[in-house]
């Protein structure tokens, strides 16, 4: 047997033997066991051992334990067994069942791979529940409609974006802004052409709502604005960078405070075969046409007799503007038209307070003292 000078530096060092005594790494003189006393008790307070009895015959002393080889797992002893499942993983502790005895060993799984499932995949141990951990849906996106000029704002807009002006205390949009954030949305997108710098100095990055927002700068590399389904185009890649997400759309210039915006209304939007869904307000003295109906199964019609007007939010889907090249000027009112003659546009009623804070005087009424 070949004799080492001492431990492997990755190997535990083995036992003291008896009778005999050596020094530790930090020079402090090995116990005497002998005696059954630890002697660094007196010093500062270990425990008694108790004393090695020999065996009988000459054998391992009683007390001594057989130092098991390095690597193998004790058989019948629990174990962790590791069950992949696409993304997901399960930790399952198995129990041996092996009874030992005189003259017994355990019983053992042959080595190697986890037994499979029909499909391929590995098995969980028994008494492992196979289930497969999901991450929830991401919260949708959204769009904050700033690029307009605000004609009929002027000259309060000649100097400041409309979505930038003050109303109740805070500029229109950061009343968007606080709402997508309280439901939820975490990445928004404001399209931007009329003085379009001031809309970063304003809102930076989002932090402060706990946002991230992107800038789609029209004026910048279009020359002005693409009007609204032009400026969603523009948009998609950060609104549905899978080519597949629903998302918010909300013009910068309504106020509408206590839109929930919310995750069950996105959630059960796309999973509808819906490529649209407008919520709808009472019409406004200044618009008492209307513009869509809505049936009783919750799609927008044409009908005349109870129109209702578009609150200028809503829900979404890519699939609607993927045929409108970046860049390109376009209205959505032709898209919405596509949609409502496929049976893809739904609707639905919302009765809170709404603003279209399209003129000075509207303006002025809502930052008049209540």
């Amino acid at each position: 047997m070949r004799a080492h000078a001492g431990p492997a530096p990755h190997r535990r060092p083995g036992r003291l033997p008896l009778h005999a005594a050596s020094d530790d790494r930090c020079g402090r003189a090995a116990p005497d066991l002998s005696g059954g006393r630890c002697d660094s008790r007196a010093a500062g307070g270990g425990r008694a051992v108790p004393p090695l009895r020999p065996a009988p015959g000459g054998g391992r002393p009683r007390g001594c334990h057989r130092r098991r080889a390095a690597g193998r797992i004790p058989p019948g002893g629990a174990h962790l067994a590791r069950a992949r499942r696409g993304d997901a993983g399960c930790l399952c502790l198995q129990s041996g069942r092996g009874q030992l005895g005189p003259g017994r060993s355990p019983a053992r799984r042959p080595a190697g791979r986890l037994p499979t499932h029909p499909a391929g995949r590995p098995a969980s141990a028994p008494g492992c529940r196979d289930r497969t951990m999901s991450l929830p849906p991401a919260p949708p996106r959204a769009l904050i409609l700033a690029a307009g000029r605000g004609e009929r704002m002027r000259p309060l807009t000649d100097a400041t974006p409309k979505p930038l002006l003050a109303v109740r205390g805070q500029p229109l949009i950061v009343h968007h802004l606080a709402a997508l954030a309280a439901a939820g949305v975490r990445e928004v997108v404001i399209n931007t052409a009329w003085l379009e710098d001031q809309f970063p100095a304003a809102l930076g990055d989002g932090a402060r709502w706990g946002l991230k927002i992107h800038y789609s700068m029209e004026g910048r590399d279009h020359g002005g604005a693409l009007e609204t389904a032009g400026g969603i185009a523009k948009a998609l890649p950060w609104l549905a960078p899978r080519g597949e997400e629903a998302f918010w759309v909300v013009s910068g210039d309504v106020f509408l405070p206590g839109f929930p915006f919310a995750a069950a209304d996105a959630a059960a939007f796309a999973a509808s075969p819906h490529w649209a869904r407008l919520w709808l307000v009472p019409n406004a003295p200044h618009h008492p046409g209307g513009d869509f109906g809505i049936d009783a199964q919750g799609l927008a019609t044409r009908a005349a007799a109870d129109k209702l007007t578009w609150a200028s939010v809503g829900l979404f889907k890519p699939g609607l503007f993927t045929d409108v090249a970046p860049g390109t000027r376009l209205a959505l009112r032709p898209k919405l038209e596509a949609a409502l003659d496929a049976g893809r546009l739904a609707a639905c009623r919302w009765d809170g307070p709404w603003t279209d804070v399209g003129t000075v005087e509207r303006l002025n009424a809502l930052n008049a003292p209540a």
